[in-house]
């Protein structure tokens, strides 16, 4: 099957994609604009059997509209930190999130999930 250079979940999904791959894959690299708890909720159960996960977050771009309009001409220093922090200030308490984010921090002692962040 011929996959799109770019998943963006209206021409493919990604986690059809994942789970389409994973029987024939072993390691799975993602590099995105964004990740958030929610997202990984969704796409979890098609990742964790990957023996090797790579992650490479970077910042979402703000177009140079926004950018002027802001008077921003910088990249946020405090990026991701304020972003993850803020997230996790309004993300709903869910007991879903606790066992989710346990997993997470278990794939990264294995070994299995790197994350980076550019």
């Amino acid at each position: 099957m011929a996959y799109p250079k770019i998943i963006d979940n209206e021409r493919k999904k990604l986690g059809e994609t994942l789970k389409e791959l994973s029987s024939t894959h072993d390691h799975l690299s993602i590099a995105t604009g964004y990740w958030d708890l929610p997202g990984t909720e969704i796409i979890f159960d098609e990742i964790k059997n990957y023996k090797t996960i790579r992650l490479l977050i970077g910042q979402e771009p703000l177009m140079p509209r926004h950018k002027a309009k802001l008077d921003i001409s910088e990249p946020e220093s405090e990026f991701p930190d304020k972003d993850i922090s803020f997230d996790l200030a309004t993300l709903s308490q869910d007991d879903n999130y606790r066992k989710l984010v346990t997993e997470l921090k278990q794939l990264i002692v294995d070994g299995r999930l790197e994350v980076r962040v550019y």
